[in-house]
């Protein structure tokens, strides 16, 4: 692939050649185009505009708002449940010793206690390894999306878990992901490097940051200054860079009709929601997203839906997305994206410990 740029929209997409561990890097910069930038690239490779895709308003004859507020409504009462059911039955415990607790945590299960419910992994690991010493705040190292499955670690004292801030700050830790998405993503490996920020449009969910959305940003901030003093002195939130490594695995038809593929995909940077935007805007959702895929609550294809950075016939349709959905239920289902590979220093040896869980999908 040539280096070079295509105006779409206010937006410019570079594609820069291949390095040596990495068939093609998508790098898109979400900032005014100047012509200045322009450089050769090859017609085949981008569009010169937006493609227009009609999106049906309806599946099954349902209306798309009343599917918006089904799945929004499940999502509340899963949650509900989950934290009721939880006991020490849902602790898989991988690793323990007398610093740290590695855990694979089943999905549709917080790693945290929620605003309205103490129930959580966390909760289990205070009750059963912590002390009158620890506060569960001062146990939690990361965390997972309610819906993500797979490896987590706490520290069991507070300098511990110090130490576990200190080498995800800089990046001493290694995590792998995988996970399905909808159709046939394109064979090699890939570096998506797309910024991210909170979606005020749709919160608290995540987005791609784009000129549009960042001016959005501005208006509610300038909007919540003008009527209360306690916000004067807020800062408008930058955009964060945010990159993914991806590896296409396999590729595969689910119920022998339906094409998906297997990813790994490795967090550079750990932002919100980040891996399940990244693949929501490149226009292959994660199975089972409630959130990011078709007729999900965030704002569809992470904020820009139509942006054509893989397009091309693996790219799904609208009509594969929705007979995913009618073969696998998001709210009946579990989300398939897993926390498969962790890697740190321990934090008293020193040595290089790594664990390796498979997905249950």
């Amino acid at each position: 692939m040539s280096e070079g740029c295509s105006k779409i929209e206010d937006m410019c997409l570079f594609w820069d050649a291949p390095t040596a561990d990495c068939d093609s890097i998508i790098n898109i910069s979400l900032r005014p185009l100047h012509s200045s930038g322009l450089k050769n690239v090859p017609a085949a490779s981008i569009p010169s505009s937006l493609p227009k895709e009609s999106k049906p308003a309806t599946i099954n004859d349902t209306p798309e708002s009343v599917l918006q507020f089904e799945r929004a409504l499940r999502k509340a009462e899963h949650a509900k449940k989950a934290g009721k059911d939880l006991s020490t039955n849902d602790l898989k415990v991988v690793y323990k010793d007398d610093h740290i607790v590695v855990v694979n945590k089943p999905p549709g299960v917080l790693t945290v206690p929620g605003l309205h419910s103490r129930a959580s992994i966390l909760t289990l690991i205070h009750d059963m390894f912590g002390n009158s010493d620890t506060s569960m705040d001062r146990m939690i190292v990361h965390r997972l999306d309610m819906d993500t499955s797979g490896l987590v670690l706490f520290g069991l004292n507070a300098q511990i878990t110090k130490t576990l801030h200190a080498q995800f700050r800089d990046r001493i830790v290694e995590k792998e992901y995988e996970c399905l998405v909808v159709g046939h993503f394109p064979a090699g490996e890939y570096l998506l490097d797309l910024p991210l920020q909170r979606d005020h449009q749709h919160p608290p969910f995540m987005r791609v940051s784009t000129p549009a959305s960042e001016q959005d940003a501005g208006a509610v901030l300038r909007e919540l200054q003008a009527h209360s003093e306690k916000r004067k002195n807020w800062k408008h939130p930058q955009p964060k860079p945010s990159r993914t490594r991806i590896r296409v695995v396999e590729h595969g038809l689910f119920r022998d009709k339906l094409p998906y593929t297997r990813l790994c995909l490795e967090p550079i940077t750990g932002r919100t929601h980040q891996l399940r935007v990244h693949c929501a805007a490149l226009g292959f959702p994660i199975v089972g997203d409630p959130t990011y895929g078709l007729y999900g609550e965030a704002a569809p294809g992470g904020g820009i839906e139509s942006l054509p950075v893989l397009n091309g016939p693996e790219r799904p349709d609208v009509a594969l997305q929705q007979e995913f959905l009618k073969e696998y239920r998001p709210n009946d289902n579990p989300m398939c994206l897993h926390a498969a590979f962790l890697q740190i220093q321990h934090p008293i040896t020193g040595e290089t410990i790594s664990w390796n869980v498979p997905p249950d999908f």
